[in-house]
């Protein structure tokens, strides 16, 4: 069963995405905020989806940042033209 997101979560990184924070300041903050589901980047991703109305693909650059395979500034290069697009 997939658990249902948290409505003020959304809310948060929207604000977030209003202050132009980083995608990857702003994942640093949903991961301390849902400490009992940091491990589960399918989470991170469903947020992400449903506060900025991405695509999977779109996303995608999270789960390598999970892993480790992406750095911070990677991932905010992949992020950041779809996040704040022109």
């Amino acid at each position: 069963m997939t658990p249902l997101l948290d409505d003020n979560v959304t809310r948060e990184l929207v604000a977030m995405k209003m202050a132009n924070a980083k995608p990857s300041c702003m994942l640093h903050h949903i991961r301390l905020i849902l400490a009992d589901d940091a491990a589960d980047w399918v989470i991170f991703m469903k947020y992400f989806r449903h506060a900025f109305d991405l695509s999977i693909k779109q996303v995608s650059p999270i789960l390598g940042w999970h892993m480790g395979e992406l750095d911070d500034s990677q991932l905010d290069n992949f992020l950041l033209a779809e996040i704040y697009p022109s």
